[in-house]
């Protein structure tokens, strides 16, 4: 287990601190959008704006609690060095991974770096997927609107996001023998 403090985030994953740093600054961002969506009363717009475009019009206020929920579970076990629990906390895993590589490009924070510098932090930002069990996440925001011929199926996938992986307990705590299990493994 990599720790809970700032500069061990992910450290076994991602190989660059630049995009670790863009990953934690992100995921940061992401939770507090969701909390100030939540108290201001967008949050349903606000969770459409980060769902893949063809799940927009499946996102009600519950959905957009759950993922709420999600983004704050998935910087917890980020931070803690754990695998994502759901596809919903893989699909926001792959929101970040999108969000930080456009920093690489377009954010000031960043343009301090040379471009081979740029290059090998957006690069390195694969390594969370290292940390999924659905490598179908980051091609979710990919989906065109034919996949799902009606709202209903749409609406249908996305419940299925919560749904906990297996060795995963519903209360959200990640089963620790089974942690200790694939990382001797590997």
């Amino acid at each position: 287990m990599s720790g809970c403090r700032e500069e061990h985030f992910l450290v076994e994953w991602v190989d660059d601190p630049y995009a670790r740093r863009a990953l934690l600054d992100n995921g940061v961002l992401l939770v507090d959008n969701f909390r100030e969506a939540t108290a201001g009363g967008y949050v349903v717009d606000h969770a459409r704006g980060v769902v893949p475009s063809v799940f927009e019009s499946a996102v009600d206020e519950t959905v957009a609690i759950r993922l709420y929920a999600a983004a704050a579970a998935l910087m917890a076990r980020l931070s803690c060095g754990y695998a994502a629990a759901c596809v919903a906390e893989e699909m926001l895993g792959a929101y970040l991974v999108i969000q930080s590589s456009g920093d690489f490009v377009y954010s000031p924070q960043w343009q301090h770096l040379t471009e081979a510098e740029r290059r090998r932090a957006v690069s390195a930002l694969d390594g969370l997927f290292d940390l999924f069990q659905d490598d179908e996440a980051l091609s979710l925001y990919g989906a065109t609107t034919g996949e799902f011929t009606t709202p209903d199926e749409a609406a249908a996938a996305v419940r299925s996001w919560f749904e906990p992986f297996a060795g995963v307990h519903v209360t959200g705590h990640l089963d620790e023998d089974r942690i200790a299990r694939e990382r001797s493994v590997e």
